[in-house]
C-alpha cells in the first residue's frame, strides 16, 4: 500500500472533502484548491458515498462527526468495498477523547 495517493496527469489529486461544517469544508477546501487539485465536497456521510462511486477520489478527507452516518460508519462501508481498498482515507476530528479516536 503507497502512503501518498497516486497523482492524476498534470500532478492533480481528485480529494472528497467530507464535513458537516462550511466553515471546515471553505478553509480545507481553499487549500485544496491552492495546491492545484481537485476539490469535491459532501456534508454527511451518506452523500459522501454516493459522491465517492460517482467520482472516484484519490484520497478522502472525512469528518468524525457528521449527521446521518458518521465518520467510521463511512470509513468502514468505504473499507468494505473493493474499489476503495486502496483509496488513502484521513479521519479530521476536533475530538480530544482518545477512546472515541481510537475505535
Amino acid at each position: 500500500m503507497q502512503i501518498l495517493p497516486r497523482c492524476r496527469p498534470g500532478g492533480r489529486l481528485r480529494v472528497l472533502l467530507v464535513d458537516d461544517s462550511a466553515l471546515v469544508r471553505k478553509v480545507v477546501g481553499e487549500l485544496i484548491k491552492h495546491w492545484g487539485h481537485e476539490l469535491i465536497e459532501a456534508t454527511d456521510g451518506e452523500e459522501a458515498l454516493a459522491i465517492a462511486h460517482q467520482h472516484k477520489p484519490d484520497l478522502i478527507l472525512l469528518d468524525l462527526r457528521m449527521p446521518k452516518k458518521n465518520g467510521l460508519e463511512v470509513l468502514r462501508e468505504f473499507r468494505a468495498e473493493e474499489q476503495f481498498e486502496e483509496t488513502q482515507i484521513v479521519i479530521l476530528t476536533n475530538m480530544t477523547n482518545r477512546d472515541v479516536i481510537e475505535q
